[in-house]
Parts: structure tokens; sequence; C-alpha cells
């Protein structure tokens, strides 16, 4: 690793533990121990199952940041253990560092989690959650913004109640919709989403990666 991108893993961390030193300490230690006993993750089951859209890529928002879509009705439907669907993850968000970030100009994601056809009991919490704490451990301060899409009503009062013991700068990055996707639609334009998002682009039916990116 150049200095150069030792200083902002740094940084990173440092924003994401909110500049308590010791803390980012801690979690650079845990980081990189995570890092040796995971990556670089060459598997041939994870590779196939990128390409079946559970969890994938597509498109980029109005500041050419990746949005890295996850599709929770195929994560109920494919019955996939947690660790498996944290290494989908993790394999394709290394990929994305390589490959789809621009140092300087767009080094965050925009995340958008599509509820659709899943009932409030029918939701992988467990799932959702392992893969969130994987992210918020291994890859601080990368996500910039999230979106939930037909969010149960349920989840929607959790949530209320939830973001008031939140800091305001972790609330301000997470938007719980419903079937109005005007606020998705303010940071990414509908030439960079699917149909099926209200987006202008055809759905993806199959292959799903390699990332496809709809040109400008």
């Amino acid at each position: 690793m150049c200095i150069r991108d030792r200083d902002r893993l740094v940084l990173r961390f440092l924003q994401g533990n909110n500049f308590n030193y010791e803390k980012t300490l801690k979690s650079l230690e845990e980081h990189i121990e995570w890092r040796i006993n995971n990556l670089p993750i060459e598997s041939e089951e994870i590779e196939e199952l990128a390409k079946k859209g559970i969890i994938y890529f597509f498109g980029r928002d109005k500041r050419y940041r990746p949005v890295m879509h996850i599709s929770v009705k195929k994560m109920v439907d494919a019955n996939l253990p947690n660790e498996i669907l944290s290494q989908l993850a993790v394999f394709l968000l290394e990929f994305a560092l390589k490959n789809l970030l621009i140092a300087g100009k767009a080094e965050t994601l925009v995340v958008v989690v599509d509820l659709t056809d899943v009932g409030t009991i029918s939701i992988p919490v467990s799932a959702l959650k392992t893969i969130g704490q994987m992210l918020q451990n291994n890859y601080r301060a990368r996500l910039y913004k999230q979106y939930l899409l037909n969010t149960p009503f349920l989840v929607k009062g959790v949530w209320a109640i939830a973001k008031g013991f939140l800091e305001d700068f972790t609330v301000a990055k997470f938007n719980i919709l419903g079937s109005d996707y005007s606020l998705l639609y303010d940071q990414v334009d509908k030439g960079q989403l699917e149909k099926k998002l209200g987006g202008t682009c055809d759905d993806i039916e199959e292959d799903f990666f390699p990332p496809q990116m709809p040109s400008e």
C-alpha cells in the first residue's frame, strides 16, 4: 500500500470513529487482521453468485459514485448462509474499490436496498445485519447514502424510534422510502437506474457481474 492510500485509509477510519484515536487504532488493528484472514476472495462459487443479482452494482449517482443494489427478495429466495452473503458483498466491494471508484472524485458508494415483495416477517434481519456490520467495520466512511425502497410500515416505525438514538450525521445517510422514490431520483439520475426502479434502463435479467454501468 502506498503512503497516499495508507493515509486515506487512516483518515476514513478516523472519520468512522468520530476521531477517537483509541477506537481508531483498535478498529484498524482488527481491520488489518480481518483482511489478512479473509482476502482475497478467490471462489468460483462466489463469482457465480455475483452473476445472479442478489447484490450487484449498476449505475452511478450524479457525482459519479457507483450504486450498489441489494435485492432482498432474491436474498430471501436464495436462502444462503450469512457467511456466504457476507463473502459475496466483500467480493463485490473489493471489485468496486479497484475498478469503479474514482480517486479524488468518487470514493464513496450509494446503496439501494430493494424490499419489493418482502413482508416484514420475511426480512432477513440477521443477514442484513451481518453484512451491515462487516461494511461498518471494514469499509469505514465508504457509505455516502443508503436508500431502503418499499419499506414496510412497521420497519418505518422502528426506524422513527431508532434514529433518535443515533448521531445526526449517521441518520442523514439513511433514507427510508415507501413507493415514492423521489429522494432517490434527487441522488441518482433515472438514466442510471433500471425500469423496475422508475429509471429508463432496461432491467437486468441475468449476468449481473461484471457490473453493467450505463454510459452518461
